[in-house]
């Protein structure tokens, strides 16, 4: 009697679920295709601004250096007068390092402002490029 009470009850179950199964198969046949079904997929979560959270280190740094608000400075560079020597060329009176230190071998590629040239490090053996720019005379310079 028992057994035949938990038998009854599993198939109402059973013929239940398979109702309710065929309700929404059947629903889902009803709806027009107009009409938005429901996504498998979940929308795409709203982004929060994260606010940056103060590290161990920034705390720490925070403690030994202590925080000074930066005051502006008017730079005083074009009341300087410039003496002749800044204006002297670099390589003036020294060792033209470039052409001392490495063999030109031959010409690699150009362009309108110079040319590449293979060269060798005299010392080290080493191969490389390098680019010669054309220094234009002061009269293309001034108006």
């Amino acid at each position: 009697e028992r057994k035949a009470k938990e038998e009854a009850e599993r198939k109402a179950r059973k013929e239940a679920e398979r109702e309710a199964d065929a309700d929404d198969a059947r629903s889902l046949r009803k709806t027009p295709s107009s009409q938005a079904r429901p996504s498998l997929v979940p929308p795409p979560r709203p982004r929060r601004q994260r606010q940056r959270k103060s590290t161990k280190f920034a705390a720490q740094l925070e403690q030994v250096l202590p925080i000074v608000p930066v005051r502006k400075r008017i730079s005083r560079m074009g009341s300087v007068p410039i003496s002749q020597e800044v204006m002297t060329p670099a390589h003036k009176n020294k060792k033209r390092t470039v052409f001392d230190d490495y063999d030109f071998l031959e010409p690699v590629g150009g362009g309108a402002f110079g040319q590449v040239m293979q060269v060798v490090h005299k010392d080290a053996g080493l191969a490389r490029a390098c680019k010669s720019v054309a220094i234009r005379s002061r009269k293309h310079f001034s108006g």
